[in-house]
């Protein structure tokens, strides 16, 4: 689509510069066009002043007077078609032409930009910048506003997470540190702080198993981020940590 504009937009410059530009052979031309039927006019006023000196004195018929007088209004006519043929070369087309072909030069820049604005609406721009995880879109689908294209992850903002009973949270907060092991990592030892601690839905409930005396327990979410960036590491690993004796 962008093309066609694109060729559309040339065409109509071209147009107008020919509208706008005069050829120095053209004037020329006509110049030699004029003088040679201005030659023309002089030799027919001169034949038609003989033509009337002889018809005065009875020398020659009226018929040779009229057609002298033809011929001189002829090359009257053309000395006037070359005369108007010159200005026009000189001075190119006319205003209203060369409006016209600024118009149309106008009209196919604005048909290019509105070309150039649906190409960017055809852009997608990632808000973040990471790896691709899943690849939603195919081409020839059609997608509404909103719907998700790709998965991506950001490759430098990865977290643990961990689903604790809270009898198990031993009072933990935000900002507290303790050591994960990941073994795809070689069992290395990372150290992680903990940003977040949620409440899981009642789904995630830990049922009593005695009909008295005990309560459900919740799950919350842990989540921990490395407190220094871990090479090797991706989103899927596993991460232990001695939560059992953590603290104790």
């Amino acid at each position: 689509m962008r093309f066609a504009a694109e060729t559309s937009l040339a065409v109509a410059n071209a147009d107008l510069d020919r509208i706008s530009s005069t050829r120095p052979e053209t004037i020329a031309t006509r110049k030699a066009e004029l003088e040679s039927a201005k030659a023309d006019e002089m030799l027919s006023q001169a034949t038609y002043k003989r033509q009337i000196e002889l018809a005065r004195t009875g020398n020659t018929p009226q018929a040779r007077v009229d057609e002298a007088t033809r011929n001189l209004q002829m090359a009257s006519r053309q000395r006037e078609s070359a005369q108007a043929a010159l200005e026009l070369a000189t001075t190119g087309a006319s205003k209203e032409e060369r409006a016209l072909a600024a118009a149309q030069v106008k009209q196919a820049q604005a048909v290019l930009n509105q070309r150039d604005v649906d190409l960017d609406e055809l852009v997608i721009h990632a808000p973040i910048s990471g790896q691709v995880t899943t690849r939603v879109a195919a081409i020839g689908e059609n997608f509404s506003a909103g719907a998700p294209l790709f998965s991506l992850i950001d490759m430098h903002n990865l977290w643990f997470t961990f689903n604790l009973r809270e009898d198990l949270l031993g009072g933990l907060k935000i900002g507290d540190q303790f050591d994960v092991t990941v073994p795809a990592l070689n069992s290395q030892v990372v150290p992680v702080r903990v940003t977040m601690i949620n409440v899981q839905g009642q789904y995630a409930a830990w049922r009593a198993t005695r009909a008295t005396g005990d309560f459900d327990l919740r799950t919350f979410e842990v989540r921990a981020l490395p407190i220094e960036p871990v090479d090797g590491l991706r989103p899927g690993m596993t991460a232990v940590a001695e939560w059992a004796n953590r603290g104790r």
